[in-house]
């Protein structure tokens, strides 16, 4: 089982077990601002059990991992990724905080253990993240951690009844 450590954290693989800490970030409207409309919980089922494939490199399946406390085990939030378009060596990360673990470095952190993995131990080549118009600290996250703005999709993505231009940032392996 894939399990990533970082000096905080512990990355461990999405779990059964993970569903009601996944649905309730899934339900949270904070959380959801710059990701998603809220679902129902069928469609957050559904998302949920498609990411609990089984992975290894190569994989056309998403990778997601719960990021937990290291010293409490306590959930903060969940990362990932997922081929863009079938293409496996190029994937989309994406990440979620709890409002408790937001702005004291996790995502940061959590991150470059997700990036190390990437590059290291897979076949990718290149990560990229879609980050929400007006989203300045994922935006600032992803630039910190050597991600660079590449392209602005002029009313990319529509969430909560409004269109917004999606930021694509990319990675490319050194």
């Amino acid at each position: 089982m894939i399990q990533l450590l970082t000096p905080r954290l512990t990355l461990t693989r999405l779990c059964e077990s993970d569903w009601p800490f996944f649905l309730q970030m899934r339900k949270n409207p904070q959380l959801m601002k710059y990701i998603a409309d809220i679902g129902s919980d069928e469609d957050d089922r559904t998302r949920f059990e498609s990411r609990l494939h089984d992975w290894q490199p190569g994989s056309v399946h998403a990778l997601d991992f719960i990021i937990r406390d290291r010293l409490t085990s306590m959930p903060l939030g969940n990362i990932g990724f997922k081929p863009v378009e079938g293409e496996v060596s190029e994937v989309e990360v994406g990440y979620t905080l709890i409002q408790q673990a937001q702005r004291k470095g996790y995502a940061s952190e959590a991150l470059k253990a997700v990036i190390n993995f990437a590059f290291s131990n897979t076949i990718i080549t290149s990560l990229r993240a879609a980050v929400l118009a007006g989203n300045s600290g994922s935006s600032k996250l992803l630039e910190n951690n050597g991600f660079s703005l590449s392209e602005v999709i002029k009313d990319g993505f529509f969430i909560n009844g409004e269109y917004h231009d999606d930021l694509i940032y990319n990675l490319r392996k050194c």
